[in-house]
């Protein structure tokens, strides 16, 4: 498997070995701060490599001084113009990603 099966903007992902998947947050500019594109990055790639049965290890690491800073409040913009249910969705959409990188 290689980065370039999926679409990745935020995360970078290498191979040191075939058993091993470092997951890099590519976002160091911001502290590495989490947006709607990389959860929804994050949890594609955990569905990729669920599909690899050679992956034994994942490895999430973030580029540059920080490992994540959190939410970025500039993504945070649109959140008061979402509807309850949209809210909803995004809320899902990001705890699905993060329960997948631990899973």
């Amino acid at each position: 498997m290689s980065s370039t099966e999926i679409d990745l903007e935020t995360v970078r992902l290498q191979w040191p070995h075939p058993a091993i998947a470092v997951a890099t947050l590519n976002r160091p500019n911001r502290y590495n701060a989490m947006t709607v594109r990389m959860f929804r990055e994050l949890e594609a790639l955990a569905d990729a490599l669920d599909d690899n049965d050679e992956v034994r290890v994942l490895v999430l690491t973030g580029a540059g001084k920080a490992f994540c800073s959190g939410y970025d409040l500039d993504d945070a913009d649109e959140l008061a113009h979402l509807s309850p249910m949209a809210m909803l969705e995004r809320q899902e959409h990001a705890a699905r990603a993060l329960l997948a990188i631990r899973t």
